[in-house]
């Protein structure tokens, strides 16, 4: 099974980038060149709430980021047409499913046989 993430976006619009764990990044041996297959579930508010529901699955090219507030990671690129075909604003979160990635036409699925989850947001409820 897969790896379930709820984290906040950084990045330039229209095409965010959606931060991973590093543990992700260095089991699977990414380089910044390869995708991900990642089902987007659902839009999120900075109080917990579900905007809206998604569910839809796409490939996501992953990348090294450097974020405005300096900070450095790994993750992976949201299509743009999912950014505008779900209003996803700079203010939101995402639930997202890492299933496989996707390197030199083969693919490997995320941990297979058990689902890792990590909540990563913060809202002004905690």
């Amino acid at each position: 099974m897969p790896e379930r993430v709820v984290n906040f976006l950084t990045g330039a619009f229209p095409t965010p980038i959606f931060p991973i764990p590093l543990e992700v990044w260095d089991d699977y041996g990414l380089e910044g060149l390869e995708t991900v297959e990642c089902e987007i579930r659902r839009v999120i508010d900075h109080w917990g709430e579900v905007v809206r529901n998604v569910n839809r699955r796409v490939d996501c090219r992953t990348e090294f980021y450097h974020s405005i507030l300096g900070w450095t990671g790994t993750g992976v690129v949201i299509p743009e047409e999912i950014v505008e075909g779900f209003g996803i604003t700079p203010d939101h979160y995402l639930e997202v499913v890492l299933h496989k990635v996707k390197r030199g036409g083969e693919e490997t699925v995320i941990y297979p046989g058990e689902m890792r989850e990590r909540e990563i947001r913060k809202t002004v409820m905690e």
